[in-house]
């Protein structure tokens, strides 16, 4: 997301480069999170048990903006249904030569994803 990702698809597109991008959606920034307990453990964000900007609400859809730059891209939300994803994303790979994109839905509940 902070890689400014609709450039990157589109010079993978430009330059027809078959990358497997795997986004771990964890719904949030928690790297902000952490950072931000670990300096103020006492702060108003480890008493309200929220850090403000943290979660992406509405959580992005990462397929939506890979697929605008014509990226295969697939959500996987149960660890069972990844084989078959990652066979499928490096199906695409090989034979057509196009990026690929994999949203795994980490640790979200239903009203997160």
């Amino acid at each position: 997301m902070f890689a400014n990702p609709i450039a990157c698809h589109q010079v993978a597109a430009a330059q027809q480069l078959p990358v497997l991008t795997v986004v771990l959606n964890n719904g949030s920034w928690d790297a902000v999170r952490i950072s931000t307990l670990d300096i103020y453990p006492d702060g108003e964000a480890a008493r309200a048990n929220h850090v403000p900007m943290v979660p992406f609400m509405p959580n992005p859809v990462y397929g939506d903006i890979a697929g605008a730059a014509g990226c295969h891209a697939e959500t996987v939300e149960l660890a069972e249904d990844m084989p078959a994803a990652l066979d499928r994303a490096l199906k695409v790979i090989r034979d057509e030569r196009r990026q690929v994109l994999l949203d795994v839905k980490i640790g979200m509940d239903d009203g997160e994803k």
